[in-house]
């Protein structure tokens, strides 16, 4: 039987083609950093993490590690961005005799809530002799070698997590299909300047739980979703500002590989001054909206210009369906979506999500 995802993706290919003519050991690559007796490395995750403001007095601590660890070694550290110098971070790491690994404590102090702050630091090679031969090369089961340290700390005060609706304009409209709702989870942060912060969770790399709708139109999760179609391992959220009537978003991934098996990037599109152009937020009707604000890079190698609608409630939902003539079976009237192959106003990268990103945080 043809299922309804194998009929969206020979739309799909159709659509694109109007827009575009040591056994259990890991072994890592070698990195800038050695002396002629010793290389050594940061090991284990990057920090990148968001606190409570009541935690924002706190220490973090490092590994560090080397490759030849016969001899005592002290090694100088160079910190190369420290935002608002809150972090404080040791001159030197010291190793004993012997000693393949050891750690220093990273401080920080004084942050203020809903300002995000960077810290990388890396071995002073100014103040070490550089052996350009030497092999750099690290073997450690499980962990990540890194000859540069980077940090990232936000203290924010989030919401419990809440439920609105999603309309789609990112990804169906390649399918002829437009006004496709389904429900997000998300958060909330209201900063001291006075804007707010929304994180969608994972809007997109979900699977549905029903393939029907509800009475008002609303799948679950994103339609069509199948086994090997998202990334689970991480998360893909949504981060957004609003700053009044304007919001800006955080660029990245939408955690879905539906096209060629590629992550499907979404980037901000700017005008012909090279601003950002932002989504718009309306109290009153309690939606984010950003139209052709966005665009999307399915994987390949060209770009259409797209975007989406949030709704706080489902309230909100119903209300903006019944004006509109959408919601129901939830497939709209379709229509192509704007744009080509990355010409005019090109859609203009900007910062990953984690993920949190970027990287989904």
């Amino acid at each position: 039987m043809i299922t309804m995802k194998k009929i969206l993706n020979i739309l799909m290919i159709a659509s694109v083609l109007l827009f575009v003519g040591c056994e259990d050991e890991i072994s890592y690559e070698k990195g800038p950093i050695s002396s002629v007796e010793d290389a050594v490395y940061f090991l284990g995750d990057e920090m990148d993490i968001e606190i409570e403001p009541t935690d924002a007095e706190e220490t973090h601590e490092v590994t560090i590690v080397r490759t030849n660890y016969e001899n005592a070694l002290t090694v100088p550290l160079k910190v190369v961005t420290n935002t608002d110098n809150v972090f404080k971070v040791p001159e030197t790491i010291s190793f004993d005799a012997g000693e393949e690994e050891t750690t220093i404590e990273v401080t920080y102090q004084g942050l203020e809530a809903g300002k995000t702050y960077y810290l990388q630091f890396e071995v002073d090679q100014s103040k070490i002799e550089l052996n350009p031969y030497k092999d750099c090369s690290v073997k450690k089961t499980g962990n990540t070698a890194l000859p540069v340290y980077n940090a990232s700390i936000t203290p924010i005060a989030w919401s419990e997590v809440k439920t609105g609706v999603l309309v789609d304009g990112m990804v169906l409209p390649l399918y002829d299909m437009e006004g496709v709702a389904w429900y997000v989870e998300y958060r909330t942060a209201d900063l001291p300047s006075g804007k707010k912060k929304v994180r969608l969770l994972n809007p997109y790399n979900k699977y549905p739980t029903d393939e029907n709708p509800d009475d008002a139109g609303i799948y679950q999760a994103l339609p069509w979703n199948e086994p090997g179609d998202i990334d689970a391992t991480k998360d893909y959220n949504f981060n957004m500002e609003i700053d009044g009537e304007k919001v800006s978003i955080v660029t990245g991934y939408l955690g879905i590989t539906w096209m060629n098996n590629t992550m499907m990037r979404f980037v901000g599109v700017v005008d012909a001054e090279g601003n950002r152009i932002p989504g718009k937020y309306d109290a009153d009707a309690g939606s984010i909206v950003f139209e052709k604000a966005l665009g999307i890079m399915p994987g390949n190698g060209g770009a259409y210009y797209a975007g989406f609608s949030f709704f706080f409630t489902k309230d909100a939902y119903v209300k903006y369906a019944a004006g509109s003539g959408e919601g129901g079976d939830g497939e709209g009237e379709g229509g192509d979506p704007e744009g080509g192959e990355g010409g005019g106003d090109d859609p203009e990268g900007g910062e990953d999500g984690e993920g949190e990103g970027g990287e989904g945080n």
